[in-house]
């Protein structure tokens, strides 16, 4: 350190022991044999979080909080490719027995919790497995996030297929550090697949055969129940409960101001007792490009329910059988064709577009799921809008009504880009449908902002 940025440590160390409670010394503190290197490392770090600690941001204006927020994302990225490096360290010396294994020296040095060390570990051990990646995170062009969408992956694989997998390298940290966390991790996922050689029915087995519902009945009456599905009857049972759930909120007799789980458990008692579910035929969305469903697999199909978990096309195909079938037209961008403009609302067909289009709220950054959005003219209905795909995204309540009350706007461009405002004018952010898998691979998303003051 240079003499203008070094801080006295004696000074920094007495404070930071002052604060610490006597049974956690912090790490400063804790003995160091050997080396005087990481004395200074230690030092260094003690620092940095000084520096972090003295930061004021009560006099920041909007576009300091947005850039200051960059510049502490930057910071927590180089934090977390340090503790992956630490991790990776810790494992070399517990194999010559030097030392605790990665778990338990982040556990311990860092006074987390169990199941964070296991991540963090688990982190370290990837992006050692994957050099590439490994330097994407190093040098904060990707996020700890990433690589650990990369560690479920290789959860599910044996040691040949890890090594499949695992050559994959390039391509896994040139996608790291150009898409959003959500996009990487289908990608992932489908790479996994491939190195599994799986058209995933043995996984969709399997997971049947670890489905199950647990009822018991509390000291207290209450009774509960537990419960783990496959993708397939989950998004059966989540769908009934979300078309149940819309139908009682949209009911003048509901009892009182009923919300989100207590709604939710109403919804379950109609359905169980004498719901609007029609035997035989569940209700839920699939989504099947076109040349899987006219030519077979390939190397990009795409086959999965609504939220996005993929599932085997023989499943998609068994449920064609007895299922109402709607063609949803793109082009090769993921922009909709074969519209119309009849209705004010959105009508059913259209929301199964919407649905093929997108996950969650087309907001950036926004993961609300896209069966709790509403469908938003761009061009309003009342200024000569159309209900028209071309003219609809789905925008969740919140975000919905920062764009009505909230004085934000949004455009939405010929390619599905959509552009927000701030109430001043000044562009806050952009996106794209995260179905688009064209586009999203060639132009990276934009790095996501915090979220707008007032919204969640």
């Amino acid at each position: 350190m240079d003499s203008e940025s070094a801080v006295d440590a004696s000074v920094i160390n007495e404070s930071a022991a002052n604060r610490s409670r006597a049974d956690h010394p912090p790490l400063h503190r804790t003995p160091i044999r050997k080396n005087a290197l990481p004395r200074t490392l230690v030092e260094q770090l003690i620092c940095v979080a000084e520096t972090l600690k003295q930061c004021d941001v009560s006099q920041l204006d909007n576009e300091a909080v947005h850039l200051t927020t960059a510049a502490a994302r930057t910071a927590q990225r180089s934090a977390d490719a340090l503790i992956a490096r630490l991790a990776q360290r810790a494992d070399q010396l517990a194999a010559t027995s030097e030392g605790a294994s990665a778990n338990e020296a982040l556990a311990k040095g860092g006074r987390v919790s169990a199941a964070k060390a296991r991540k963090e570990a688990a982190r370290g051990r990837t992006a050692a497995k994957l050099p590439k990646l490994g330097k994407a995170l190093d040098d904060g062009e990707t996020s700890g996030e990433h690589v650990d969408a990369v560690a479920r992956a290789l959860k599910g694989l044996s040691d040949d297929q890890q090594a499949t997998f695992l050559d994959n390298d390039d391509t896994l940290a040139s996608d790291a550090a150009r898409l959003p966390v959500d996009t990487f991790g289908a990608k992932v996922r489908r790479l996994a697949r491939r190195a599994k050689a799986d058209d995933g029915m043995a996984t969709l087995q399997e997971q049947r055969a670890a489905s199950e519902l647990k009822l018991w009945r509390g000291n207290d009456g209450m009774g509960h129940f537990h419960g783990s599905l496959d993708p397939e009857r989950f998004a059966a049972f989540a769908t009934a409960i979300e078309r149940e759930t819309a139908s009682l909120a949209a009911s003048s007799d509901t009892m009182g101001n009923r919300k989100g789980p207590n709604l939710n458990a109403q919804a379950l008692t109609e359905l169980v007792s004498h719901g609007n579910g029609r035997a035989g035929r569940a209700h839920l969305t699939i989504i099947l490009d076109g040349e899987t469903a006219s030519d077979g697999p390939h190397d990009q199909t795409l086959c999965e329910t609504d939220d996005g978990t993929p599932l085997p096309i023989q499943t998609a195909n068994r449920l064609a059988c007895d299922a109402i079938l709607r063609s949803v037209r793109l082009d090769d961008q993921g922009v909709p064709l074969d519209v119309g403009r009849r209705y004010r609302t959105a009508t059913e067909p259209q929301w199964v577009a919407l649905k093929a289009i997108y996950r969650t709220c087309a907001w950036p950054s926004c993961d609300r799921p896209v069966s709790w959005c509403q469908a938003h003219h761009i061009h309003e209905w009342d200024e000569g809008g159309a209900t028209n795909l071309d003219n609809l995204v789905p925008l969740c309540n919140s975000h919905h009504h920062a764009v009505h009350e909230g004085r934000w706007s949004i455009t939405l461009l010929p390619d599905r880009t959509l552009v927000v405002r701030q109430p001043s004018g000044e562009c806050w952010d952009k996106s794209w449908p995260d179905r688009s898998r064209s586009r999203s691979e060639a132009d990276p998303p934009p790095k996501p902002p915090p979220t707008p003051g007032g919204m969640s």
